[in-house]
């Protein structure tokens, strides 16, 4: 007789290293005794009790309901999460990355005095400062206009999540240069090694095929 439960997941080796290394009966050996299987002294009712058949039963418990349950499992949890996560964080970007793009098309310059730490949103776009920066101000009008997600990011914000620190906007800038250039293939031309330049040569001929008397 074989346990089940404690074949396929019990720690064999370290069972194996408590008993001094011999063999368990249920566990790694099978048990051939049957003089005395059941009872309070009985050879499975004494398996049953050992914290080691304890441990490998609930493993089973565990195992059975996360494949009779898959979209409970623990790591598709944390994918979902992780993926929720990312999500949220693209929908709170989205405005800021829109509004440098926005000033970067008008040749609108985004910094100011002071364009750190948190930003309030006014009841109302007369109540928008300049003097923390055109992007903040750009930021500032898109929420008081009716942009909620960005109306809660900006009033639920914590100092080292606001995405619109200088660092952030130059971490963006970057990434939407990079982005251009790959659109253009500058970035493919400038691998090559060597200065690439683009010629149109235009040759004209001339042909009579008459001349008027």
């Amino acid at each position: 007789l074989f346990c089940k439960v404690c074949v396929f997941f019990a720690d064999q080796e370290r069972i194996k290293a408590k008993a001094g290394g011999q063999q368990l009966p249920f566990v790694n050996k099978p048990c051939v005794r049957y003089d005395r299987l059941t009872g309070n002294d009985g050879y499975f009712d004494c398996h049953m009790k050992t914290n080691y058949h304890k441990a490998a039963n609930l493993d089973a418990i565990q195992f059975m309901y996360a494949y009779e349950h898959p979209h409970q499992a623990i790591d598709q949890q944390l994918d979902k999460q992780l993926t929720t996560e990312i999500e949220r964080n693209r929908r709170l970007l989205h405005p800021i990355i829109s509004t440098i793009i926005f000033a970067g098309r008008l040749g609108i310059p985004l910094r100011g005095h002071r364009d750190d730490g948190t930003l309030d949103v006014p009841e109302t776009s007369t109540d928008i400062s300049a003097d923390s920066g055109n992007l903040r101000a750009l930021l500032q009008f898109k929420a008081t206009s009716g942009d909620k997600a960005l109306q809660n990011h900006l009033s639920t914000m914590k100092k080292n999540a606001t995405y619109i620190g200088k660092n952030s906007q130059n971490d963006m800038i970057q990434c939407i240069g990079e982005s251009i250039q790959n659109i253009l293939g500058v970035l493919e031309i400038r691998a090559l090694g060597t200065a690439v330049a683009v010629h149109l040569i235009v040759s004209e001929v001339f042909l009579l095929t008459s001349v008027p008397a």
